[in-house]
């Protein structure tokens, strides 16, 4: 075993274990008749699976590529639903019965063989992982964040030799911490195998990447070695079921999926696929080049970004749908618009092959009846197709190009013409990481956790438009760090969370309101949100109240007497200052290293007698749900008319045809509460009480602090 210094905070977990060796427990080639699992290709990269699970001799794997789940039993093939929801990405098993979610939030239960619509998650953009707890599923936001059961996890690296991962559950706090030899990259936590932590750890930049299991006692129990890369991206690809680690690797022969115990070493040995992704004409119209090049500050180019983002805007009928159209190498080539575009409000700026629209000419092309949008990378011969001017949007260097204030569209094989090579641990705010001849993403900040908040216009798991992600050093390999030759050193927001000053109240009347209130003060001069939570000795959950802004950074709440009920009120004040993703990251607060400064305590109200219990909670800014409190979320009673409600007459076993019902539910059996049993303002306070993270559903800080 490889000592390590490690310590256990607070509590730990028990869990039981069954000792099993590493090994495929699935092996399936690429295409091979009955499962016909397989992946596509586009230039950012290669997809197909996107998640799956284990359960007993049970594995499920979430195909993109046909949109089906396909089922196996002991590496055998037995059936799978087809025809899943559009941007179905992640994959659940709980209590004998699978899950399917969406990037949007919808809920699936499969009920023989049928997948029922059962909830619709609040949510602003994309969801990343789901945490179930009391019956409902309740939506994760931030990449940064991980979900292991009902618990949220994140880590932090607090010196290149020193990380520390945290887990929250309930009131409680559990801090390991780690000192390793080798420089870290990134760590990416797990979940928990009896009282083992197990972690995704990147070492020197992504030239390591191993799952390291760590003990109770200080050691690292075990290392299972897998590749920097698989052959597909976006994968959820290591699960813990049943006490065991599971991972889906992928290389150039198919997909195999293997087991360790989490006590003993292992080493994933899959081929490396080196060939180029796709041969790309650059998609460049004729131009002059300018030899003169724009100076653009690097704030400027982030905050371009994020109007790209944000950007919302409506479709008619004319701007969906395919049409063919002579492209710029003069051949006819069909036009399709991503498959998320519909007729009326669409929030996401669509990929376009080709594509060099300002945000100013997108919206005119559509109003020019233009497609919203191009993902036909190839002619009808399977060679690669030339851009059009029949679709508005913009590709991955087109997208680039445009924050770099370029007149004229430069190709990922070109770009260096204005750019010049970096290393990767130099990299800024505004800088990117290009792949020549496939994909360029601009690089936002560095996190805490080792990864890197990105912006990009990509394909990844049929998302086909601009927006944020986090990738990993890992990720990143292949890609080469450069720097716009005109860039500008400016002061890119930092985005420090809101400061709050505020004297406790420790008494109060019985029978009468008690005002809180606080001085909240923002670097950036901005305080999109101030909540005060409270709760009642012996409550489990805390009621939120916006604060008023009374003028000169001056805040207040009431908490009623009415909603008095013990002889003992606690509370907490949080506030969110609404800055967006765009960040250099690292905006989180480092860890004490006294772990009883973590312990989170609220301030005590004490109704009858005068005593004080107030702290302040020094933890990560950005574990409280501030979006709960700031959003408007959609309405629970939502049913897709165009498909069959559960309870209207149809056979509940002709689950022979494998097809799917949006509905409602009723069911007893779904294992989920049906959606007309729990309100809106239920979801809102779980959502809060389970420390949803991140501001708004997007990656990056949410630049939020939390007085306790």
């Amino acid at each position: 075993m490889k000592k390590a210094a490690f310590m256990l905070y607070i509590l730990s977990f028990l869990f039981s274990s069954s000792a099993l060796s590493g090994e495929p427990i699935l092996s399936l080639k690429w295409g091979e008749a009955p499962h016909n699992i397989n992946y596509y290709t586009v230039p950012d990269g290669r997809y197909g699976i996107s998640d799956f699970y284990v359960d007993g001799d049970e594995v499920g794997i979430l195909s993109q590529f046909d949109r089906t789940v396909k089922i196996f039993e002991k590496g055998v093939f037995k059936y799978q639903i087809d025809d899943l929801p559009q941007e179905a990405i992640l994959i659940e098993r709980l209590f004998k019965k699978t899950y399917v979610i969406t990037r949007s939030g919808e809920v699936f239960v499969l009920k023989n063989n049928i997948l029922i619509r059962i909830q619709k998650l609040p949510y602003y953009k994309n969801i990343s992982a789901v945490i179930f707890d009391s019956n409902l599923f309740y939506p994760v936001l931030n990449y940064e964040k991980y979900v292991d059961k009902d618990r949220v996890m994140d880590a932090i690296i607090e010196n290149p030799h020193l990380f520390q991962i945290r887990i929250y559950e309930g009131n409680n706090i559990y801090i390991y911490s780690l000192k390793t030899d080798m420089e870290i990259a990134a760590i990416t936590p797990i979940g928990l195998i009896d009282n083992l932590m197990v972690a995704v750890v990147e070492y020197e930049m992504g030239k390591e990447r191993q799952i390291e299991v760590f003990s109770k006692s200080g050691d690292i129990v075990s290392t299972i070695i897998v590749p920097n890369r698989f052959l597909l991206q976006d994968v959820r690809d290591i699960r813990i079921f049943e006490n065991n680690i599971y991972v889906l690797a992928t290389d150039k022969e198919g997909l195999r999926i293997y087991r360790f115990d989490g006590y003993n070493d292992g080493v994933i040995e899959i081929s490396r696929w080196t060939d180029r992704l796709i041969d790309i004409n650059e998609n460049v119209p004729e131009g002059v080049r300018l030899l003169a090049l724009t100076p653009v500050k690097r704030s400027e180019a982030l905050a371009l970004a994020k109007d790209y983002n944000d950007h919302i805007w409506t479709a008619k009928s004319c701007n969906v749908g395919t049409t063919t159209c002579t492209d710029w190498c003069d051949k006819t080539k069909t036009i399709k618009p991503p498959s998320w575009v519909v007729v009326g409000s669409n929030s996401r700026f669509p990929y376009s092959w080709g594509g060099f629209s300002t945000i100013s000419q997108f919206d005119q092309g559509l109003a020019d009846c233009k497609k919203a949008g191009d993902i036909q990378t190839k002619y009808s011969d399977g060679t690669t197709a030339c851009g059009s001017s029949c679709s508005v949007g913009v590709d991955c260097s087109g997208f680039v190009s445009r924050l770099w204030k370029q007149t004229t569209k430069y190709g990922t094989s070109t770009i260096t013409q204005i750019a010049t090579k970096i290393n990767k641990s130099d990299l800024k705010p505004a800088d990117a990481l290009n792949d020549p001849g496939s994909h360029i993403r601009l690089f936002v900040g560095f996190r805490s956790d080792g990864k890197w908040d990105m912006v990009e216009s990509y394909a990844g798991s049929g998302y086909w438009g601009v927006g944020y992600t986090v990738r990993t050093p890992a990720e990143n390999d292949g890609y080469d760090a450069i720097r716009y030759n005109a860039i500008v050193d400016d002061s890119v927001p930092a985005n420090q969370p809101p400061v709050i000053s505020h004297t406790p109240v420790t008494t109060a009347d019985s029978g009468k309101d008690i005002v809180i209130s606080a001085k909240i003060t923002d670097d950036g001069g901005k305080i999109a949100a101030a909540t005060l939570r409270y709760k009642n000795e012996g409550e489990a959950n805390f009621t939120a109240i916006n604060m008023t802004d009374k003028g000169s950074s001056n805040f207040e709440a009431t908490i009623p007497a009415s909603g008095i009920k013990s002889a003992k009120i606690y509370y907490y004040l949080a506030a969110w200052d609404g800055e967006s993703p765009v960040q250099t990251g690292r905006n989180r607060s480092i860890l004490p290293e006294n772990a009883e400064d973590l312990i989170p305590v609220y301030f005590t109200i004490n109704i009858i007698t005068s005593s004080t219990d107030a702290g302040v909670d020094i933890r990560d800014s950005s574990i409280v749900d501030t979006l709960a409190d700031n959003y408007t979320y959609p309405d629970t009673t939502y049913l897709d008319t165009n498909y069959r409600d559960e309870n209207s007459s149809f056979d509940s076993n002709a689950g022979e045809d494998n097809s799917i019902i949006l509905s409602d539910t009723n069911s007893e059996d779904t294992g989920v509460v049906e959606e007309d049993a729990y309100s809106v303002e239920d979801v809102k306070r779980k959502t809060t009480d389970l420390k949803q993270l991140g501001e708004e559903g997007e990656e990056g800080g949410c630049g939020c602090t939390v007085l306790r």
